[in-house]
């Protein structure tokens, strides 16, 4: 049996906007990518909310970033 990690709440959010601002883009252009809005994106940021897992995969493209939805 593999170790997974599990993740505290807020965790992937943080991992979200690090990549963000390390890839030079602006939360705004992470909204629009989504088609939600800014206040959204803020929201998950702010509050270190992770946002829902129905976004990851739109996420992980945004970001460059591989997406696999099993562990």
């Amino acid at each position: 049996m593999e170790n997974y990690h599990i993740l505290e709440p807020g965790e992937v959010s943080e991992r979200i906007f690090e990549l963000v601002l390390k890839n030079r883009r602006q939360d705004s252009d992470l909204a629009k990518a989504l088609g939600v809005g800014t206040s959204q994106t803020s929201y998950w940021k702010t509050k270190h909310v992770d946002p829902p897992a129905k976004f990851l995969p739109a996420i992980a493209g945004f970001l460059g970033e591989p997406y696999s939805s099993s562990p």
